[in-house]
């Protein structure tokens, strides 16, 4: 993985997704990978949770019922997609290697935990160029990534920056 500050200071996450597929369960319950412009307003930051908070809000969600439930019913689920990923992967690693299947390079701006940019790049052969590349790329930019300029097939953009006005 690779992460490099644009010209702008904002940081970009360059790497290699190994698996064959992203785990949708456990992204739908985790939903990070949801885009979302940066706060306009300049309001003061929350003030931090100390460990007493972070505690208890952690047994008030494990106390849930909801929570049980919906544990007890994913449960069989998670197993399933993630014994299903774990034998794509294994297939899918010998027919990279083999130049038969491409390779997955997410590019990922990002501030703090908001994304606001996804791109998934293919390429055949070794990913370590394209992100060196793409990493290259990225550090002097001053605008959003636009995949027309590296040379791999574009799988998945997705942008919350449509403009320039937007992108400052």
């Amino acid at each position: 993985m690779t992460r490099v500050l644009d010209a702008k200071g904002r940081e970009w996450t360059i790497r290699e997704r190994i698996t064959a597929w992203r785990p949708f369960l456990v992204l739908r319950l985790l939903r990070r990978d949801k885009l979302e412009p940066a706060p306009t307003s300049r309001s003061a930051p929350p003030p931090p949770m100390t460990f007493g908070d972070r505690v208890f809000a952690v047994i008030a969600h494990i106390l849930s019922p909801e929570l049980i439930v919906l544990m007890v019913l994913l449960s069989p689920l998670l197993l399933v997609e993630s014994v299903a990923l774990l034998v794509a992967t294994a297939g899918l690693w010998p027919a990279r290697a083999a130049g038969f299947a491409r390779r997955r390079v997410d590019v990922i701006g990002h501030t703090g935990r908001l994304t606001h940019s996804e791109t998934t790049l293919l390429v055949r052969g070794p990913a370590t160029e394209l992100i060196a590349e793409v990493a290259a790329e990225r550090e002097n930019a001053t605008k959003s990534f636009h995949p027309d300029v590296v040379d791999a097939r574009v799988s998945r953009h997705r942008s919350v920056w449509q403009s320039a006005a937007e992108w400052r």
